[in-house]
């Protein structure tokens, strides 16, 4: 019946709700709901792992769908800090959810998770939504564990180049190829039918010089949600994926796995 598949209301008592500032978490929704798969097969990545490190004082979220990570921390109020628990919003309620979120200027929400259900409440508001039950993958093995190469970029003017050399990538894998070199990052796309595209950016960079393709939508993705000014990329090698991360948010992270050229 209706009633049996509605889920059952988590009780929004004293101990089991966090409070979150409603623009930080509207903000951690942005930085990682892209990177959440669509593929209906693997369930359990199609949407936002939220987890509670209570001991840190720390709410994290985090999305991946096999191909790219998105991950982001935020400091959890000091109230919450004993509350552990870890929780995959589905896709569709955190659409919902930022909605809520983003249509007025109240100031704070309560979340609240018990079984498979989630609570969120703003002012009379209440959105309660059914999680996805499954497990997350171990995502810390994904974050690279060595950078060698750090270069940091004006955001936009990296955005800007790859948008236009990825016009001429194939329509179906999107490869862009990266080509490092002291003082110059070349981005870069050859397509049979179309001709190649090519464009060189000034880097500090003094390293060696290697190349690396990506999907060029995966890269505008995890950039098109930094609102700084500078990026910082962090490379290994050309078998190792990319870092991403705003020079003014170290707990913002995009991590994309790197393609065969």
């Amino acid at each position: 019946t209706v009633a049996e598949e509605y889920p059952t209301l988590p009780e929004a008592a004293p101990g089991k709700t966090v409070p979150i500032p409603a623009t930080v978490l509207s903000q951690m929704i942005e930085r990682t709901m892209y990177a959440t798969s669509t593929d209906e097969t693997r369930y359990n990545l199609n949407g936002v792992y939220l987890e509670l490190l209570g001991e840190a004082g720390k709410i994290r979220m985090v999305a991946t769908d096999g191909h790219r990570l998105a991950y982001i921390d935020r400091t959890m109020d000091a109230e919450a800090g004993a509350i552990k628990n870890s929780v995959i919003i589905p896709r569709k309620a955190l659409a919902e959810l930022k909605r809520l979120v983003d249509e007025d200027d109240a100031d704070e929400l309560e979340l609240c998770f018990d079984g498979n259900s989630g609570l969120v409440k703003k002012g009379g508001v209440i959105l309660v939504m059914r999680l996805i039950e499954g497990e997350f993958p171990n995502y810390r093995q994904v974050l690279p564990k060595e950078t060698t190469h750090r270069i940091i970029l004006p955001a936009e003017e990296l955005s800007q180049s790859i948008r236009r050399v990825a016009l001429l990538s194939s329509e179906r894998s999107r490869a862009i190829r990266l080509d490092l070199s002291p003082g110059s990052l070349i981005a870069s796309s050859n397509n049979p039918d179309l001709g190649e595209a090519q464009e060189e950016l000034d880097i500090n960079y003094e390293g060696e010089s290697f190349s690396i393709g990506f999907n060029a939508r995966y890269l505008l993705d995890a950039l098109s949600v930094v609102k700084s000014k500078e990026i910082e990329l962090g490379l290994h090698d050309e078998l190792s994926p990319i870092q991403i991360r705003p020079t003014d948010d170290t707990d913002t992270l995009a991590v994309v796995m790197p393609m065969r050229l």
